[in-house]
């Protein structure tokens, strides 16, 4: 699927025909004239007969007005997809063979859409021959695999005394892709060795980044030579310049624990809102400069996304993250299997609370092993309960201390450990990283 793509063919309307049945305006009507009549005969009052005369020519007309009605309703929803923030327009079409003097519409939607204006249920009446297409206002306020329906219609015909079966139309699905976090990072990645693309490497060739001065050698073009150190050396020197290459990213998404409240967008924001949006924006960013990246599950089961290479990829990645929060998709994991499935030299962004012991030893082995590794901390600011007694207060205390060590060993291993809602946490650690990625190391000798 592709966003906003067309969807696939939606079902014909559902039509229903048949006889209104009677309801209580009718028993009450019948009733009444019943009682007014009989008393007026038998007590000789032609006052009770006059009042009852109305309601007894009005109940010989919604017999006379009911017939066989055909209505049929149909539900439509112009796209199968669409980003979480926006709109869909998708409306309801009721036609009726006959008038109806009352059609009441009841919406029903999944989690994550919300109808705007209280369109969930509404009430119009339905001239014969006539069809009356109702707006639903479809909000999409949360990522998520969700429906907008079933939707159920009653109608009422003849004076309203008589009711038409209700009528139930099938549920529209409808994926609702992550909106990614705003980032725009220029910081250049460590160990670009691919190809082209916009970090500097340590790969010698034609770049901008000067990287030294060498002497000639057969096969070095002309424009590399430097004439002014060539002279003053007494022999040909060329320019030596660092290479721009692309590099390869891991995201790892931590989905094991959703903590915090989740009211979509403009609401609160839950720890695995935050992973998987921060996802969407890292992606949408490294692909657009032209990065590979991949993507990584590691909540409650082990699910691994392929390697993805240019704008295009991008939908197939939001697509994918609408199932992290499945704890039945993929395999149990352990840190070794996943280790095991990160390229070399591939930076890694591990998107987590800090509230599994799996991913802290996750990031040891991978930083045992030279990878570079950033852990972004999804936990929102007011995840953290505020209104607790004395020994709440001091087991929140101790938990605070035990996950500030954690990340406190995390830095000393040489990984950064930055929030997510910090502005430019990440982008200050990513240079960190380019940066002593390129800085002279020790040898033993």
């Amino acid at each position: 699927m592709t966003s906003g793509a067309v969807p696939e063919p939606a079902p014909a309307p559902i039509a229903v025909a048949a006889r209104g049945t009677p309801n209580a305006v009718f028993v009450r009507l019948s009733v009444l004239s019943s009682v007014l009549l009989v008393l007026g005969l038998t007590l000789a009052r032609p006052d009770f007969v006059a009042l009852a005369a109305p309601f007894t020519i009005g109940l010989f007309l919604t017999i006379l007005r009911r017939g066989r009605e055909a209505v049929d309703i149909d539900l439509q929803v112009d796209r199968s997809d669409v980003v979480e923030g926006h709109g869909v327009a998708a409306t309801v079409t009721v036609r009726s063979t006959s008038d109806l003097d009352a059609v009441v519409v009841d919406v029903r939607t999944g989690p994550g859409i919300v109808l705007l204006g209280n369109a969930g249920r509404r009430a119009f009446a339905v001239a014969g021959g006539e069809e009356v297409v109702a707006d639903l206002g479809v909000y999409a306020a949360r990522w998520g695999r969700t429906h907008v329906g079933p939707v159920v219609v009653t109608a009422h015909g003849a004076g309203l005394a008589f009711d038409l079966p209700a009528m139930s139309r099938p549920l529209s699905r409808l994926n609702v892709l992550p909106r990614g976090d705003a980032f725009g990072s220029e910081a250049s990645l460590p160990n670009a060795v691919t190809s082209a693309g916009t970090h500097r490497s340590w790969l010698r060739g034609d770049g901008l980044d000067l990287a030294g001065v060498r002497p000639f050698v057969f096969g070095d073009r002309l424009r590399r030579v430097d004439w002014r150190i060539s002279s003053r050396l007494g022999s040909l020197h060329v320019v030596e310049a660092h290479t721009e290459r692309s590099s390869e990213v891991v995201v790892l998404v931590d989905s094991g624990q959703d903590v915090g409240g989740s009211e979509g967008i403009g609401g609160a924001t839950s720890s695995l809102d935050a992973a998987v949006r921060a996802a969407t924006g890292i992606t949408a960013r490294f692909l657009a400069r032209g990065d590979a990246v991949r993507i990584v599950d590691v909540g409650t089961r082990l699910r691994f996304l392929r390697r993805l290479a240019g704008r295009r990829d991008l939908v197939i990645a939001a697509e994918w993250l609408l199932d992290t929060r499945l704890p039945t998709a993929g395999e149990a994991w352990v840190p070794e299997r996943v280790a095991a499935l990160v390229p070399p030299r591939a930076l890694v962004l591990a998107l987590t609370p800090l509230l599994d012991e799996r991913m802290t030893t996750l990031v040891a082995r991978l930083r045992q092993r030279g990878q570079p590794v950033v852990v972004v901390d999804t936990l929102p600011p007011d995840a953290v309960p505020t209104e607790l007694d004395e020994y709440e207060r001091l087991g929140l205390r101790m938990w605070a201390m035990e996950r500030e060590r954690t990340a406190a060993l995390l830095v000393e291993s040489g990984c950064p450990v930055v929030p997510w809602h910090e502005s430019g946490g990440l982008d200050d650690a990513l240079r960190a990283l380019a940066a002593a990625s390129s800085a002279p190391r020790m040898a033993a000798r």
